[in-house]
């Protein structure tokens, strides 16, 4: 017969067990000859004990096979047990999880926002507390999320951010629909750089006064996406791609407006879009393109010229496409001469003029960074223009 053998059983004041362990013992009888005898041989550990009947022939058992299980000697039977049980809801059998909640990266980040502005940017373009909440918990999980795929919701329980944005519900941050869509407004993304370009050039006036465009391709293969169209790099091969266009201030290299375009090379239309809403939205002077080498062209050279000194760059491929080795063996006796060097975003450039076009004076030069130059270097020409009178 199966019966119920407990060990180590402590009890506090109050007569609650507070450890001990138990297991479902059979007794087993052997004939050795004229002699029986009985042996103990263990059928089932049944782990901690959380409650033991006066009789001790049923329990409640913390098992390690089964879990929170009721057993009962006298029908040999197993029954399942809820948490909250009156035997045992005075024990704390199941603690809540502890977070370890991270509080540096996070009061380092919000130290810094405010120190540089952008906390009172971001409170001018969403006044409301929800919304500004909202807005800040996505940005936190963006910047210090480090690669890791965790989500926003999950990012924001384990961090001190939880306790200080209360007014947004930390599940709702998970599929965002509300947070996309504000993104996705164009009124407040004109509102949100009006207000950022107006705040830094209230600490250096010339903040936005010499800004450049520069188009980076992103591969996409989303169906139906109306942003894709079929984009070159200058070279023979196409491939379908969406366009980020990003102008940037000169001098610090800070974003002062972004659009996305299709990568449709032969649409000149697009870049001169971008330069013209800037210049009459923000106020923003763009003296110079950086774009790949397919958008070179006497059209967008021609439309994007207003009369002052403009530079267009143009990147060529480095590894695929156009042949830098090449260009770089027909000009490598020129290189190292003063009149051939300059210096631009504080690297060294070879150049040489290779074409001058029409009444316009153009200056074509094929640049080589010089600092350093390996095999992954980038070869790109750049053309600046001057207004000339016709002879």
């Amino acid at each position: 017969m199966a019966f119920i053998k407990a060990q180590k059983i402590v009890r506090d004041e109050n007569g609650v067990i507070t450890s001990g362990s138990a297991a479902i013992v059979d007794t087993v009888y052997i004939s050795t000859g004229s002699k029986n005898h009985s042996k103990h041989k263990v059928r089932e550990k049944l782990g901690k004990v959380l409650y033991l009947s006066a009789d001790r022939k049923s329990g409640i058992f913390m098992s390690p096979t089964r879990g929170l299980v009721e057993y009962n000697a006298l029908t040999d039977t197993f029954e399942g047990v809820e948490r909250d049980d009156s035997r045992i809801c005075s024990q704390d059998i199941f603690p809540e999880t502890e977070i370890h909640t991270v509080f540096g990266d996070v009061f380092l980040l919000l130290h810094f926002f405010e120190k540089c502005g952008l906390i009172s940017i971001l409170r001018s373009v969403f006044p409301k507390d929800e919304v500004y909440e909202r807005v800040l918990c996505h940005i936190l999980h963006g910047v210090l999320k480090d690669g890791s795929r965790i989500s926003c919701d999950n990012f924001l329980r384990k961090s001190f951010a939880s306790y200080i944005l209360k007014d947004v519900p930390v599940s709702s941050l998970h599929s965002d629909t509300r947070f996309f869509t504000l993104m996705g407004e164009d009124s407040l993304k004109v509102f949100y750089f009006r207000t950022f370009v107006a705040a830094m050039q209230k600490q250096d006036p010339s903040f936005g006064k010499g800004c450049y465009v520069d188009s980076t391709p992103l591969p996409n293969d989303i169906d139906n996406n109306p942003f894709n169209a079929l984009c070159c790099h200058g070279v023979a091969s196409s491939e379908v791609m969406t366009r980020l266009i990003l102008v940037l201030d000169e001098e610090t290299g800070l974003p002062v407006w972004y659009d996305i375009i299709p990568g449709n090379v032969l649409d000149i239309n697009t870049v001169m879009m971008i330069v013209n809403n800037v210049a009459g939205a923000l106020g923003i002077e763009i003296d110079s393109l950086v774009l790949d080498a397919g958008y070179v062209s006497k059209e967008l050279i021609g439309a994007f010229h207003i009369g002052t000194e403009k530079t267009i760059i143009g990147r060529m491929p480095a590894r695929k496409g156009y042949p830098f080795k090449t260009l770089y063996w027909e000009v490598k006796d020129l290189i190292g001469k003063g009149k051939y060097a300059f210096v631009r975003k504080h690297h060294a450039y070879f150049g040489r003029r290779s074409s001058c076009l029409r009444n316009r004076c153009m200056h074509m030069f094929m640049l080589i960074n010089t600092m350093p130059l390996n095999d992954s270097a980038i070869i790109l020409s750049i053309m600046k223009m001057s207004t000339l009178n016709s002879r």
